[in-house]
């Protein structure tokens, strides 16, 4: 359904609110002749339609003791892994990871 954006608000894009079985979706578009029109859309949420695999949940628990791992780090076991890690530009097993958190996530999930 097209709208019309208040004073003060040029454009809006993205998802503008979830519930539990659809989402409301904002999208501006550019017309040809210069003007905008921004439309709003209510979007079915995709549903998984097959269970959890072994492996995937054996994954998840993997990744839930890292998290753990993580919280529970004393701030001299962070900053030992974040120094490593920008020593190493945040490469660990093949990937570049963005943050220090991410990196040392990965390396307890190897740990693990």
């Amino acid at each position: 359904m097209k709208v019309q954006l208040p004073q003060g608000i040029a454009s809006i894009s993205g998802t503008i609110s979830r519930s539990e079985n659809h989402q409301l979706i904002a999208k501006t578009y550019n017309k040809v002749d210069g003007t905008q029109e921004t439309r709003f859309y209510m979007m079915p949420k995709q549903q998984r339609t097959t269970p959890l695999s072994d492996r995937e949940k054996a994954q998840r628990a993997r990744f839930a003791q890292a998290a753990e791992a993580l919280k529970n780090l004393t701030p001299e076991q962070f900053k030992q892994y974040a120094t490593e890690g920008k020593n190493t530009h945040f490469r660990f097993n093949g990937k570049q990871y963005s943050s220090p958190r991410g990196y040392i996530l990965a390396r307890l999930m190897k740990e693990l």
